[in-house]
């Protein structure tokens, strides 16, 4: 019972601590598409808004590194690219 904790215990933290790069996501019409950036200015813009909505994430060799949950979340990381789009909701955000 005790090694099946430790294993349940273990496989839950390599989970969590998994993370993914974090890419643009778009709606094509029909689907959500992910496509990869090199925009550092959308990388800034992202981190505000990751920062905004309490989203952990981690920076690791210019690139943001995201949890599963998050980037399985088409539609929500599809909101939060079209706020790093948005320079009124940018300025709003960081006024607060």
């Amino acid at each position: 019972m005790f090694r099946g904790s430790i294993f349940t215990l273990g496989f839950l933290l390599f989970c969590t601590c998994t993370t993914y790069p974090l890419e643009r996501v778009d709606w094509n019409g029909q689907e959500f598409v992910q496509t990869s950036s090199n925009d550092s200015i959308w990388s800034k813009n992202m981190t505000v808004v990751l920062e905004y909505y309490n989203e952990p994430f981690k920076i690791k060799e210019g690139t943001i590194l995201i949890n599963k949950k998050l980037y399985n979340n088409k539609e929500l990381l599809y909101n939060y690219s079209k706020k790093a789009k948005d320079s009124v909701w940018l300025k709003q955000s960081t006024l607060r």
